[in-house]
């Protein structure tokens, strides 16, 4: 099917800002966890005596921002006024459905929240 590219351009773009909102929540929160786990294994050596060998440390939220920005990019470059879309890409593109937006949230799920630790 074909879409109108002002269309399909306005929607990366926004789906874009979407992303880059959460990932600088994910990331700020992502400190805050990490300081707080670093923290609390700090307070095991030195208060308590405790050495640990492993810490549980948290993944750091995942950056996407590369793959809106080709598509902004490709899109902005065309001389095209519609755009032939798969199923796959409208649901990439416009529906900001892509294959990694699971891993994302769950990555980033527990430092979205406004309960994290410390």
């Amino acid at each position: 099917m074909k879409f109108s590219v002002t269309n399909v351009l306005n929607s990366i773009k926004q789906n874009k800002k979407k992303h880059e909102q959460d990932l600088r929540e994910a990331k700020e929160n992502y400190k805050k966890k990490l300081i707080s786990v670093l923290a609390d294994a700090l307070d095991e050596a030195t208060l308590k005596g405790r050495l640990t060998e492993y810490l549980h440390l948290p993944a750091l939220p995942p950056n996407h921002l590369d793959d809106y920005d080709r598509v902004i990019s490709m899109l902005e470059q065309t001389s095209e006024d519609s755009v032939e879309l798969t199923q796959k890409e409208y649901s990439q593109f416009v529906l900001d459905d892509w294959e990694w937006k699971n891993d994302f949230r769950n990555v980033s799920s527990s430092y979205l929240t406004s309960n994290v630790e410390k």
